[in-house]
């Protein structure tokens, strides 16, 4: 714990102990509470030594060469946090730490480091976290949870992170940084494989044979599992964008999990291996939350052979975003449904609120060409949608001084695309009372 522990626990303690006290009687002027210590101490010092001397005056309290005499704060701090904590007995539910199951001790461990390492936000000293197979004797439903928070530790606390898993399941959870696999099933030597996590799904051509196929089975279960312990709901999605800007909009988030898995073949494919266990009867009757899988409508679109049909018991649905032109808004739809025309979740949402992000992300750039572009177009209020592209779009040209207007807006496509995760961060910074019609329709899902 005291490895773990930030600076600004000791510079609490050393300011507590330094700070000064208002001049008492005895006290010539404002001392710190080391200054009273160390005077009291040297005052006990001489008395106890003037005692001794009495018995034999060879007695006396001589200070080492050069060393100092006086008790710091620095002297005293990792005292102070020893004595403080051995005093008190981290338990769980009533029960000690130490007395906990392996898995539960080890959950216990990184929940600690979770604690300590994410309440400094201005930490100095560097620190690498290394953990050894984070899901070991842990419950497969408790799996996903474990690896969430050490994801947030390395991405959101500024903590370098090892981790050694045989859980594939971590895969699709875990956004940024690399994976190394090792394949020891070779007879030389082990051969180890490095693949980049930010387009890890793009490359499962190159990938292991075993890898995808772990990866999401592993992740599936432990969604079906944490159904039968809890009843907690999942929505996936494609991109972490599509995460932030639904938690933005959407009611029941207290036991919701929203699961990014990086594109709308990923999110089909985990659909697939959460079908089969659902679809079960003697499977599904254990299950208390649902699960709805969500994917914009692209241009190359998802394979739609053999798609099953709904589920009767209701626990399990996928939908994508389609804008529905004879109504002029975007619906949830069927993957199979006749309609489909590109529509991404930046072109669903609030439209006043997307142009504000837009504009505020175009004026911080240095991005002088979008910024003349940006100018010569106008919001228009009428807008149901956050198009920007086609007859939709919630900006039209007003002053294009012999500028053709598709050009100037293909720069401004261009520079949304380039820069999404800037403009849903100040998307997610406004206060927005209107939701978009399909969030409602998934609040009324996860009822």
């Amino acid at each position: 714990m005291q490895e773990l522990m930030s600076e600004s626990v000791k510079k609490r303690i050393e300011k507590t102990l330094n700070q000064k006290l208002t001049a008492k009687s005895g006290i010539s002027k404002d001392q710190s509470i080391l200054d009273i210590v160390n005077n009291d101490l040297d005052t006990f010092v001489n008395e106890v030594e003037v005692i001794i001397q009495g018995i034999d005056k060879e007695y006396d309290f001589e200070k080492d060469f050069k060393s100092k005499t006086k008790i710091t704060a620095n002297h005293l701090t990792d005292v102070v946090i020893e004595a403080f904590f051995s005093k008190r007995t981290l338990k769980k539910s009533k029960k000690p730490v130490k007395s906990l199951s392996a898995g539960e001790r080890k959950k216990a461990l990184i929940d600690i480091a979770f604690a300590f390492l994410t309440q400094d936000a201005s930490r100095q000293k560097k620190v690498i976290l290394a953990v050894d197979e984070p899901e070991s004797s842990l419950h497969i439903s408790m799996c996903y949870d474990q690896f969430e928070r050490l994801d947030k530790l390395s991405n959101h606390h500024n903590v370098q992170l090892f981790v050694t898993t045989h859980w594939y399941g971590s895969l699709p959870i875990i956004e940024k940084g690399n994976l190394f696999h090792i394949d020891s099933t070779l007879q030389d030597s082990p051969k180890i494989s490095e693949f980049s996590f930010r387009n890890y799904f793009e490359e499962r051509a190159s990938h292991p044979n075993d890898i995808q196929f772990k990866s999401f089975f592993d992740l599936a279960s432990a969604i079906i599992s944490s159904l039968r312990v809890r009843k907690n709901n999942w929505l996936i999605v494609e991109s972490e964008e599509d995460k932030k800007y639904i938690e933005k909009h959407i009611a029941h988030t207290d036991n919701l999990k929203i699961l990014p898995v990086g594109g709308c073949a990923i999110v089909k494919l985990l659909y697939d291996y959460l079908y089969v266990p659902i679809s079960q009867k003697s499977d599904a009757k254990d299950l208390q939350g649902r699960i709805f899988c969500l994917i914009d409508t692209d241009l190359q679109g998802v394979n739609n052979k053999n798609l099953p049909e709904d589920l009767n018991n209701k626990l399990l649905k996928i939908r994508r975003l389609q804008y529905i032109d004879a109504n002029q808004k975007v619906d949830l739809v069927k993957l199979d449904t006749n309609i489909s025309s590109p529509t991404e979740i930046e072109e669903t949402l609030n439209p006043k609120a997307f142009y504000n992000s837009l504009k505020l992300t175009i004026e911080a750039s240095s991005n002088e060409e979008v910024k003349v572009a940006f100018g010569k177009f106008s919001f228009d209020i009428k807008s149901n949608n956050s198009f920007i592209r086609g007859d939709n779009s919630i900006i039209y040209p007003f002053e294009m001084d012999g500028k053709n207007p598709k050009e100037e807006k293909t720069k401004i496509i261009d520079f949304i695309d380039d820069n999404k995760k800037i403009i849903c961060a100040n998307y997610c910074k406004q206060i927005i009372t209107d939701k978009p019609s399909w969030i409602l329709e998934i609040d009324e899902f996860f009822k």
